[in-house]
């Protein structure tokens, strides 16, 4: 998928906009999903929650210490960026144990 194809869009009287049909199966976005809405010093990045949760996943397996299975795919968003944040938490930790033994 290219990063530069772009569609617009017309705000309405309650301020709502309407995600193109091409990006909603791609993304597969459906009533009632959560979209995020990031300002960035161009415009808006808006992209879909889940997205999100897959990317925090991906990341998580990158890091190699756990390998995310159906049961953890399937977290709360809350529960999801818990484990993330632990998984941080970790790798900070053990990178500063790492730099206290070269300093020994």
């Amino acid at each position: 998928m290219s990063t530069t194809k772009t569609s617009t869009g017309k705000v309405n009287r309650s301020f709502q906009i309407t995600v193109p049909k091409k990006y909603r199966k791609v993304f597969n976005i459906d009533i009632g999903d959560v979209i995020e809405f990031d300002l960035r010093e161009d415009g808006i990045l808006v992209r879909p929650l889940d997205l999100l949760r897959r990317q925090a996943v991906k990341r998580i397996e990158e890091l190699g210490k756990i390998h995310v299975d159906d049961e953890l795919s399937n977290l709360s968003e809350n529960e999801l960026m818990r484990v993330v944040n632990e998984q941080i938490q970790e790798v900070r930790t053990e990178k500063k144990k790492n730099k206290t033994r070269r300093r020994s």
